[in-house]
């Protein structure tokens, strides 16, 4: 993963697409996307739906390093997500658009 790219996911923004330089940019990129969600019911979704752990765990990182950005990249975009409904403005149950 190029360092361009981890400091973009660990400053919370979404992956410019010219950033992109290897393989797992571009994977990561995907995950990226949860910076740009606009609406309290998508983070609701991807949370409920445990999505993030999800598509990490699709593949076996077997490089240390790597391993260890991922699992910073897991924690920072879950912690956003926690965030982001911590801080709704209808903190109820009910799904609004």
């Amino acid at each position: 993963m190029s360092d361009k790219v981890f400091e973009t996911i660990k400053n919370k923004q979404c992956v410019d697409i010219h950033d992109r330089v290897t393989p797992l940019d571009f994977w990561v990129c995907i995950l990226a996307f949860t910076f740009d969600l606009n609406f309290n019911v998508t983070y609701k979704i991807v949370k409920e739906n445990n999505y993030i752990d999800i598509l990490i765990d699709r593949f076996n990182y077997k490089d240390t390093t790597t391993r260890e950005k991922i699992e910073t990249i897991r924690s920072i975009i879950n912690e956003f997500v926690n965030e982001k409904l911590k801080n709704q403005v209808n903190p109820t149950n009910k799904w609004e658009l």
